[in-house]
């Protein structure tokens, strides 16, 4: 298996040493790919920093969860914009710092994902505030109601809340001293969303139908909800779930419009700023027509996988890891599938997947291999 790797990684770099010099590529794509990407063209050919290396997926926000073993790089924490600012103006990030001080004194890193397609209470008592209601992209069937992405109060409140975080000072052992969250060396990434809406995804085509929508200022507010990322944590990796959304226009497709105004803004730079991310690796998914932009954008920014599920125990559809599930192997079959065809390095991988023995062998040969391909640690 690692050798089938090694292989794969050897012709990545031989094929990044020809990009330089001709200036162009075909992406890497899987077989039958759709290439969907629109100009304006990044001048980017895949020769950037990647974030790389195996986290470890919170499932209960406990540094119980944290576990020192040598494959491990990171974990990732998860929180939503409403429990971190439970008032207007009434912050509490305390919660962060244990896991950052007990990371950070065994030399892993932090992944820090804030939820915001849920603005906090007092954002739905403001009757200035424009709502709508969306369903719980967890897949419960429940809706809820929150702001519109192109609301100007609930963006601006947005933008004051990430800079709070940003200014949280949480200690470090590298320094000595206090250091604020958007400097902290052991936080390496941040996961963000459009404020309103979560990653670029609208199953039912809600977003749209509102009354107040238009084209303009729906890719205005999702440039502003990564801007204000960028903004506040220039010096870590951003990334966010990109999948399909429409609003009945097909020339161009809404959702292409929107990430060919990202790649512009944000990855047409030599190193890109916002990265891709989905939830739903497994033995062979994701594969085209819900994640083209996984394939199209691999040579413009950084791709970043979860889990499907847990191969131990997987909470749904168990066959779409059971095909892969073995004594031994399991997720680093999926951490293959991956790496051949999205180029991805970086991987979060459920708790109990971790602790399962059988797979330490692999999981070890994969981090070694992943800390010769990239930086973990920037």
């Amino acid at each position: 298996m690692m050798e089938a790797i090694y292989r794969s990684a050897l012709a990545y770099l031989l094929l990044s040493s020809l990009l330089l010099i001709v200036g162009c590529s075909d992406g890497g794509s899987a077989p039958n790919a759709e290439v969907i990407f629109l100009d304006p063209n990044p001048e980017i050919t895949g020769d950037f920093n990647r974030p790389a290396g195996i986290y470890l997926l919170g499932v209960r926000n406990s540094t119980n969860e944290i576990r020192d073993y040598p494959f491990v790089d990171g974990y990732v924490y998860r929180t939503g914009w409403g429990m971190l600012e439970t008032a207007k103006d009434i912050y509490d990030f305390s919660s962060l710092d244990e896991f950052i001080e007990a990371l950070d004194t065994i030399e892993q890193k932090l992944t820090l994902v804030v939820f915001s397609q849920r603005v906090p209470d007092y954002l739905l008592a403001d009757d200035s505030v424009m709502v709508y209601e969306t369903p719980n992209q967890n897949g419960t069937g429940d809706f809820y109601l929150t702001a519109v992405p192109w609301d100007e109060t609930a963006l601006a409140r947005y933008k004051i809340f990430m800079g709070k975080l940003g200014d949280y000072e949480v200690m470090s052992l590298e320094s000595g001293t206090k250091v604020a969250l958007r400097d902290h060396p052991v936080i390496s990434i941040i996961g963000v969303q459009i404020m309103g809406l979560g990653g670029l995804r609208d199953p039912l085509v809600l977003i749209s139908a509102q009354q107040s929508y238009t084209r303009e200022k729906f890719t205005d507010a999702s440039l502003e909800s990564l801007q204000i990322a960028v903004d506040e944590f220039h010096n870590k990796f951003i990334h966010m779930a990109f999948f399909g959304i429409s609003d009945g226009d097909d020339n161009p497709e809404l959702d292409g419009h929107v990430v060919a105004n990202i790649n512009e803004r944000f990855n047409s730079g030599l190193q890109p700023k916002v990265g891709v991310f989905a939830e739903n690796l497994a033995c062979d998914t994701p594969g085209t027509g819900g994640n083209d932009y996984l394939f199209s954008m691999q040579d413009t920014t950084f791709t970043m996988f979860q889990m499907l599920q847990a191969w131990q125990d997987p909470f749904k559809n168990a066959e779409r890891t059971d095909i892969c599930n073995s004594a031994t192997n399991g997720p680093d079959i999926a951490m293959e599938y991956g790496f051949n065809n999205f180029n991805a390095r970086y991987f979060e991988v459920y708790p109990v997947d971790i602790d399962f023995e059988g797979y330490w062998d692999a999981l070890q040969g994969w981090h070694d291999f992943l800390e010769g391909t990239s930086v973990l640690n920037e």
